[in-house]
């Protein structure tokens, strides 16, 4: 590193331009308003300003100006506040109505105060994990303005990265999410630290910029172009991007999109490079350029690049070469903003003349059974002393194991459910190798085990309930009303290892579970069964206008219904009933009824049991007519 960065750079710098010390450039001419929508943990950190920090000097990293709207401090924004912006930046942190007098997280009047800014032409970015928590629903405004089909709520990943193609997030990251300093106390250190991420799913018509960069790898944001409109929703916390120079890199490829542009970027300059023991790791370091999002650095044996390698493109404006072979190398830099790039910097070169040896191979790893015993393998190194086997829980190898030894390959066993991903350096006296190529082994989780349904009274209200399975992220609970699962419906799917069921109709229900993980899904679970009567059939009145004894008992179908049971008896309370008819049909003939009064009443039945009985309806039938024949007497006159 350079003892004193800055008046090398500054030195430098007037050698090259022959310019003397210039003022700060001035920001770019466009009407940004900074709504500060959310906590600003004065409670327990005293004059902070919360996520307004990051997002300030991202925006003046940019060259921008900008106009602060504090929700605290001044109430909600007025529609007369957002009119004639050319961006409206709005930030929740972690605010919702539950702390203190807070109104809320983009309450429905924010969302009808935007929505008319947009829909007069406004282009707006929002940063929010609560708005959905406390909309509790897709509003209107979400769907039309923002582009979101769904969200899921609540989750903690730590890596973002853009999604390729899509013009706000293509080349961004992975970019690490790390809690800013001064949350520490709401935050405190722990198993659990935060972000509360949502999954952000677009829908059709709107794009996805960037998700998380683990495992499941879901979408998290959408960016839509209306009708006279542009905006962009991050379900993510912008403020927890590590450094100023990614949040601006992030920020620049999203107001770019948005419809702001800058001037070309001036030349950086490149610092002599400092490696006095003439090993392969050293320092590039260049000076910082106002409004770049990215830099790029090259590398050739040639002086004149002519066949160069980028070495390093991101925001920083820094990179560490580490185990570079010997030689002599030249490096060259240039800066880019949203709308191009800078010319190349001054050339600086650097020789090596220690090594150490070359980075193994990782071989693919074969573990068809998806159990937790496999073999690791690599090539054998020339001049390799010894490995370094690293294992880890995710392809960053943020937390990795290590194995150290003279071996080229190690047996795994007992291995976990989940993901393991692998690589490999090789070590000699003068240092280590690059790392390998990553390699990676699946391992299935155990199959959970269902309990038996509690369901004594039969109704359509139980719970199903199964183990929790080490190294399970989610579980998939299917139904279907036969034990071959020939037509199953997946019930319920997510975190939890048990789901209530509500309203059932009846039947006979049969259940299994699976387990997912990382490594992938488990074997499908033991099957249970639980049995829920129907519900009770309708009785329609009973039409018998002639009074007869011949008349139709009819009643409703009842759905899963197996069989129905009709009860005839004189009194209304079917004291002594009479079964007068049990199958599957849904109505009966009465014939050669005697007279009287007559109560009838219907119950369903499948394996579940019986049915509460049904309404009841009477039916009269009266005494048979009888005629009497008298004699006709004619007489003749």
């Amino acid at each position: 590193m350079m003892r004193n960065r800055a008046v090398v750079l500054a030195l430098i710098a007037l050698a090259l331009a022959g310019l003397s010390a210039a003022a700060a450039a001035q920001p770019l001419e466009y009407s940004i308003l900074l709504v500060d929508d959310d906590w600003d943990y004065s409670f327990t950190h005293p004059g902070s300003l919360g996520g307004r920090p990051y997002y300030i000097s991202a925006l003046e990293a940019l060259g921008l100006g900008y106009e602060v709207w504090d929700v605290q401090a001044q109430g909600q924004p007025t529609g007369e506040a957002l009119l004639d912006r050319d961006v409206v930046i709005w930030f929740t942190g972690y605010a919702y109505e539950d702390f203190e007098a807070d109104p809320g997280v983009f309450t429905p009047q924010n969302e009808s105060r935007v929505a008319t800014y947009l829909d007069a032409g406004g282009r707006f970015l929002l940063s929010s994990q609560e708005y959905f928590y406390e909309a509790d629903a897709i509003t209107p405004f979400m769907d039309e303005h923002l582009g979101v089909q769904d969200i899921s709520d609540v989750w903690v990943y730590t890596t973002t990265v853009g999604v390729a193609e899509n013009p706000v997030g293509d080349g961004i990251g992975p970019l690490t999410l790390v809690r800013p300093d001064d949350f520490g106390e709401y935050w405190p250190p722990g198993n659990f630290e935060g972000p509360y991420d949502d999954e952000v799913y677009a829908r059709p018509g709107a794009g996805t910029p960037f998700r998380y960069a683990t495992t499941p790898f879901p979408p998290n944001s959408t960016n839509l172009e209306g009708p006279a409109f542009k905006t962009v929703f991050l379900g993510w916390p912008f403020e927890w991007v590590d450094t100023v120079n990614q949040r601006a890199q992030v920020l620049g490829s999203i107001l770019r999109w948005l419809g702001l542009s800058w001037p070309i970027p001036e030349v950086p300059v490149l610092a002599p490079i400092e490696n006095s023991d003439g090993d392969g790791g050293y320092l590039l370091d260049w000076s910082d350029s106002t409004g770049t999002i990215v830099y790029t650095v090259e590398e050739d044996d040639d002086p004149s690049f002519s066949t160069p390698a980028t070495r390093y493109r991101g925001p920083e404006s820094e990179f560490s070469v580490t185990l570079q072979p010997l030689g002599t190398w030249y490096y060259r830099v240039h800066a880019s903003s949203p709308e191009g790039d800078s010319d190349w910097s001054n050339t600086e070169q650097v020789t090596v003349i220690l090594a150490p040896p070359p980075a193994p191979t990782l071989e693919p790893i074969y573990n068809m059974d998806g159990d937790g015993s496999y073999l690791v393998d690599w090539n054998d190194v020339w001049g390799a002393s010894g490995y370094t086997l690293q294992e880890d829980d995710n392809p960053d190898f943020s937390s990795p194991a290590s194995y150290t030894g003279t071996d080229s390959q190690r047996q795994v066993t007992g291995q976990t459910a989940g993901t393991w991903y692998y690589r490999v350096c090789a070590s000699n006296a003068i240092g280590d190798s690059p790392w390998s190529n990553v390699e990676w082994a699946g391992v299935l989780p155990e199959a959970p085990v269902l309990d038996p349904i509690e369901n004594d009274d039969g109704d359509g209200d139980y719970l199903v309930d199964w183990s929790v399975v080490f190294g399970a992220t989610s579980y998939s609970l299917q139904e279907d009303d036969n034990d071959g699962f020939a037509s199953p419906a997946v019930r319920y799917s997510g975190v939890d290892s048990q789901y209530p069921v509500r309203q059932q109709r009846g039947g006979a229900w049969y259940y299994r579970v699976l387990a997912s993980g990382a490594g992938g899904e488990s074997p499908w679970s033991n099957v249970e069964v639980v049995y829920v009567v129907p519900a009770a059939p309708e009785l329609k009145p009973i039409d018998n206008p002639d009074g007869n004894g011949e008349y139709v008992v009819e009643w409703t179908d009842v759905g899963r219904a197996m069989t129905y049971t009709l009860e005839e008896d004189s009194d209304p309370g079917f004291g002594a009933p009479t079964v007068r008819y049990a199958g599957p049909n849904s109505e009966f003939a009465v014939e050669g009824q005697p007279p009287g009064q007559w109560y009838y009443r219907v119950r369903a039945g499948n394996a579940g049991g019986d049915s509460p009985w049904s309404n009841a309806e009477s039916v009269k039938v009266g005494e048979p007519q009888r005629f009497v024949f008298l004699p006709l007497i004619m007489r003749n006159r």
